[in-house]
């Protein structure tokens, strides 16, 4: 290991290290770093060049992506529940006993503040209940949705919340008795779906919620055949597709009333609406992408070093820019799929460090 780090540091920094070593732990021989052990939790594009986001050992900012960075050694301290991204906010539900709590982060996960004022009704609470978080997402104006499980005994019911961090305020949107959560998404203020089983389904079978008022008023839609679990990517007012991460894509062009199949390349990993026409769909093998919303589809030359681009998440800025996390690398485009760079990670472990050769 002695001989393969200090061949790398050696190396004059000129050509991309990953053109040398693609699949193995390397050294940025600018920054001295090794690279290893420290996931990337989120990333940021600030421009072409500029990076910053967030790992499990610290946050970084990078201006030409990772030939040099600042990094601020801090441990990512949201590893439990479900956590949401926006614009400058970090939102994170950690579910614990019958309840759980909700905070959020204006500094990448340095600091927290607690959301103090009372969210649940009691009577959720009452005999035995439990309720726990099952998704966020924060919308455009701040305002985080927050869907939830509540059971007691066999009895089951499916909540979404909307909550105003800065007024301590929430409000219950939705209650539905004898559903499981499944997933919801919003394709803007107004606009959104739920997805729901009920008491007695059989397993995959997907029913399906829609508002056009920001969810004062939900009505049933459409009832779906979905393998494994079941996501939503909005893409438009009235368009949106439902897909299940072991089988089964569909998309509907009326709001949710009726979807028809639709044929990807294989099973979904995650999807996201670009815009309204351009969606983007990792895949177990690869990266899809449709200019028609979600209507035909084509497979992208996602390789990149040899490398093929894989991951187990899809994030794209505009319909050119996107990032897909994989386990030890970053895989990124700025040309819509064209081609990619796969980008090295900011890890805390220094090879001059004391004690580490």
């Amino acid at each position: 290991m002695l001989v393969a780090i200090v061949s790398l540091w050696c190396c004059n920094g000129k050509d991309t290290l990953l053109d040398l070593y693609p699949m193995e732990p390397i050294v940025n021989p600018e920054v001295g770093v090794l690279i290893g052990d420290n996931r990337i939790i989120h990333i940021d594009f600030d421009g072409r060049q500029q990076i910053s986001g967030i790992t499990e050992a610290g946050i970084f900012t990078t201006p030409d992506k990772f030939r040099s960075l600042d990094f601020e050694p801090h441990a990512w301290q949201a590893t439990d529940g479900v956590v949401a991204f926006g614009d400058g906010i970090v939102v994170n539900a950690r579910n614990g006993g019958a309840s759980f709590s909700l905070r959020y982060s204006t500094d990448n996960g340095k600091t927290w503040e607690a959301y103090s004022a009372p969210l649940l009704d009691g009577r959720f609470l009452t005999g035995g209940g439990v309720v726990s978080a099952m998704q966020l997402s924060i919308s455009a104006d701040g305002s985080v949705w927050l869907l939830c499980q509540h059971g007691t005994g066999g009895d089951r019911r499916m909540l979404l919340y909307q909550v105003h961090l800065e007024q301590q305020r929430s409000v219950l949107m939705l209650e539905k008795v004898g559903a499981t959560a499944l997933a919801f998404g919003f394709a803007d203020s107004a606009h959104g779906w739920v997805l729901y089983g009920a008491l007695g389904d059989g397993a995959g079978r997907v029913h399906v919620l829609r508002t056009e008022n920001g969810g004062r008023f939900w009505a049933e839609a459409a009832t779906l055949a979905i393998a494994g679990q079941p996501a939503v990517a909005a893409l438009a007012v009235d368009r949106l597709l439902v897909y299940g991460r072991e089988g089964g894509v569909f998309r509907s062009v009326d709001g949710g009333i009726s979807f028809e199949a639709a044929t990807v390349g294989g099973p979904i990993v995650a999807c996201e609406a670009a815009s309204s026409g351009t969606v983007y769909a990792l895949l177990e093998n690869g990266v899809a992408k449709s200019t028609d919303g979600g209507h035909t589809w084509t497979t992208l030359d996602a390789r990149v070093h040899g490398v093929e681009v894989a991951g187990t998440v899809l994030d794209f800025h505009g319909e050119r820019a996107g990032v897909v996390y994989g386990q030890d690398r970053v895989f990124i485009t700025t040309n819509g799929g064209q081609s990619w760079d796969v980008l090295v990670y900011p890890y805390g472990y220094v090879v001059d460090h004391p004690g580490t050769i």
